[in-house]
């Protein structure tokens, strides 16, 4: 008789990557069961992640780039991440451009700590803040794929 093999990472159903790619809707943070569609709840995205990296990076890459004027805030495109990579891999903050981090006081804008503002967008710092575009923090963590590269067309000489 043949067991049926045990899954170790749950499913990446459409809704799951959505998170993991895009992050939460404003209506899931605010009734705070942000880890719903994930089984395991935050373990379990953070498996689907490190399971579904790759694909769910180049899918990113694919999407038609949109967001703030400045470059700070996007939904896709070349020279950014998915919500995921901002949670669960970025080390360090994106630079406050604007003023010194240690100036900026979460606490109070009504934040709390950083790890507040992570977990509400997924990434380090606000988008009211002069941040570093996600490509700057990419080139400076030196992060970027050959199709960020490619997409950016060449670079100018200084």
């Amino acid at each position: 008789m043949t067991r049926p093999r045990r899954r170790t990472v749950e499913e990446l159903t459409p809704e799951a990557r959505e998170v993991l790619l895009a992050g939460f809707c404003m209506e899931t943070l605010v009734s705070g069961d942000r880890w719903s569609e994930f089984a395991d709840g935050e373990d379990g995205a953070r498996a689907l992640w490190a399971t579904h990296r790759d694909e769910l990076v180049a899918e990113w890459l694919e999407r038609e780039p949109y967001g703030s004027a400045d470059g700070t805030e996007s939904r896709g495109g070349p020279g950014t991440r998915p919500f995921g990579f901002w949670y669960f891999e970025a080390q360090a903050a994106r630079h406050v451009t604007g003023r010194a981090p240690g100036q900026v006081n979460l606490a109070a804008m009504g934040w709390g700590t950083e790890a507040c503002w992570r977990e509400h967008f997924g990434r380090a710092w606000g988008e009211h803040l002069p941040v570093e575009t996600e490509r700057a923090y990419l080139e400076r963590h030196r992060l970027l794929l050959e199709e960020d590269v490619s997409a950016a067309g060449p670079r100018p000489v200084d």
